[in-house]
């Protein structure tokens, strides 16, 4: 699989290389003051109808390619044992970023969107996604680059060697390795109330962060992910993913008892913890939840817990 890949990558290359190479004689046949202006839509909305019938027929053919190699990454990047679900929405979403900004246009997508004041629910929007945007060719020109760096990047996931994993079967088991494998080593997600109105909070997301890096794990709240996909889509990703879960019922808010229940419907384990006269409701009562008097207490109470989690000590 890794020479595939590295073919694939290869590929990519010249195809990027050939690409910023048009974009950059697209831009010279445009009018200077056009590639000046603020309000590019407006003031040029079909660049592209404006191009010769020559240059379309060459980004025509790059944007072939490029749908080509990327539907063969996506292919590997299936029979990857680290690679997830949102790596390969990542993939297919980088192909249509390229494939429009030879186009001249800007690929945009989004996510379940759900309204909700307070905690009561409003009202949802679908997924979509569109391209309609113009853009001058240096702006796609970027927007280009950004998509392939983002699937360089999964290249080493993608070319991991299952000898990697130790303690799974080999070849043999490669089946039920992808499904036991469901999270990135060395990653948490911590669940808990956010008010930026309420920095206390900040401090015990800071906390377990701390904590966690002693032991190698990286961990991120919810409004630390960076995200084009609808925020409530990336916290389920991010709950999927993840090594470890921990959990702050402080505030007794029903969006973390969500999170907490759909771990737990996956068959994950969740650090749970609460700060002292914090009411556990639901199923949760008979879990162990315990609580903490102040930051120190939590500290030594979750540097414990990872120790025992991880069977090994902190630095």
């Amino acid at each position: 699989m890794a020479q595939t890949i590295t073919s694939l990558y290869g590929l990519l290359t010249a195809v990027r290389d050939r690409s910023i190479e048009l974009l950059g004689q697209l831009d010279s046949v445009l009018p200077e003051e056009v590639k000046r202006a603020s309000g590019w839509a407006a003031t040029y909305p079909d660049a592209w109808s404006e191009l010769s019938e020559d240059d379309r027929n060459r980004a025509n053919e790059l944007r072939s390619e490029i749908r080509r190699i990327m539907a063969g990454i996506a292919s590997e990047a299936q029979r990857s044992l680290l690679v997830d679900e949102a790596d390969l929405r990542t993939i297919g979403h980088n192909a249509k970023r390229m494939a429009a900004a030879l186009k001249l246009k800007q690929y945009r997508h989004w996510g379940i969107h759900i309204h909700h004041d307070e905690d009561q629910y409003i009202g949802m929007d679908p997924p979509g996604q569109s391209e309609d945007d113009p853009i001058p060719p240096m702006v796609a020109k970027g927007e280009f680059l950004s998509a392939y760096q983002e699937t360089i990047e999964l290249k080493d996931l993608l070319s991991a060697k299952r000898d990697r994993l130790s303690g799974f079967p080999s070849p043999d088991g490669a089946a039920g390795l992808q499904r036991a494998i469901s999270y990135k080593p060395g990653t948490a997600f911590v669940m808990m109330w956010i008010n930026p109105g309420r920095p206390d909070l900040n401090d015990v997301r800071d906390v377990a962060r701390e904590v966690f890096a002693a032991f190698d794990i990286k961990a991120l709240r919810a409004d630390e992910i960076e995200h084009s996909d609808g925020i409530t889509e990336r916290i389920i990703e991010q709950i999927r993913q993840s090594e470890y879960l921990f959990a702050d019922l402080t505030g007794e808010r029903p969006s973390v008892y969500y999170e907490i229940g759909y771990a737990h419907a996956l068959g994950k384990n969740v650090i749970l913890y609460r700060k002292k006269d914090t009411t556990i409701h639901f199923d949760l009562a008979y879990r162990n939840c315990p609580e903490y008097e102040n930051l120190g207490d939590l500290r030594i109470k979750l540097r414990s817990r990872l120790i025992a989690l991880t069977n090994k000590n902190a630095d």
